[in-house]
């Protein structure tokens, strides 16, 4: 019961970062997915891998229309073993891109938590670390292409 009451602070503190996230990008509530001009470029740099894909059945690690020729980790390639990848999946359970903003916050207490940061603190400061400007902006880009295999649609009002 004791580590209950030492825990309940910060379960309360994740369920708050949980209902921020889904109220910020409400619209993925209903569906809507915001249009991210990375990902748009992602399905050029990642056909000739997912045709490879298709015909084969076997992964490429290599793939001559990004830059000229380049790795494919970043597109998406599935390795064997990849237990972070796992580890990732687990932590991203919103919808995107609230997953994001989710993993913004958390990440930021958790190191407020470490530094000794009074819980109640942490949380503010997780909350405007998250909600800073640059985090937010960056999100409407869509840099996480990689792990897309289809064209979101825009939010529509």
């Amino acid at each position: 019961m004791q580590y209950f009451k030492k825990i309940l602070p910060h379960l309360v503190v994740l369920l708050l970062f949980v209902i921020a996230s889904l109220a910020y990008f409400s619209p993925v509530l209903q569906g809507k997915k915001i249009f991210q001009s990375d990902i748009v470029q992602y399905s050029g740099m990642a056909k000739q891998q997912n045709d490879f894909k298709k015909a084969t059945g076997e992964e490429t690690y290599w793939t001559n229309s990004a830059f000229g020729g380049m790795p494919t980790y970043q597109l998406g390639a599935k390795y064997p073993h990849n237990y972070i990848k796992k580890l990732d999946l687990t932590l991203r359970f919103l919808p995107r891109p609230a997953d994001y903003l989710f993993l913004y916050f958390i990440g930021i207490y958790i190191l407020f938590l470490i530094l000794k940061v009074d819980y109640k603190l942490a949380f503010v400061g997780a909350l405007a670390f998250g909600f800073s400007t640059y985090l937010i902006i960056i999100l409407g880009v869509g840099p996480v292409s990689y792990t897309h295999l289809t064209l979101p649609t825009i939010y529509s009002v």
